[in-house]
């Protein structure tokens, strides 16, 4: 019926479809590992699979603020700089080299 483009949507819990929605195949090959081989059946978390990739993507990922227009508040800036400037910061705080 086209409720779905294909087994890569990331709604479907597909390999492709997970990768789509940001996780890392270094993540993926982790978890496998942390499950390790086994006969008996075993269940993991997806919240296991996704902390993984978290501290993957931790180290390197930008992180950004915005503000919603419909929620701005609008402020007054007094004893300012009198040109606007930027400053880079750190993309995480506990990766000082990221």
């Amino acid at each position: 019926q086209g409720l779905v483009t294909g087994w890569d949507d990331p709604r479907f819990p597909t390999v492709q479809g997970i990768v789509r929605r940001g996780l890392k195949i270094e993540g993926l090959i982790q978890f496998i590992l942390e499950q390790g081989a086994s006969k008996n059946l075993n269940l993991m978390e997806w919240d296991k699979l996704w902390s993984i990739n978290k501290k993957i993507i931790d180290p390197v990922c930008p992180r950004h603020t915005a503000v919603v227009e419909e929620k701005r508040v609008l402020l007054t800036l007094t004893d300012g700089p009198d040109e606007p400037f930027v400053r880079l910061i750190p993309k995480h705080k506990k990766f000082e080299g990221a």
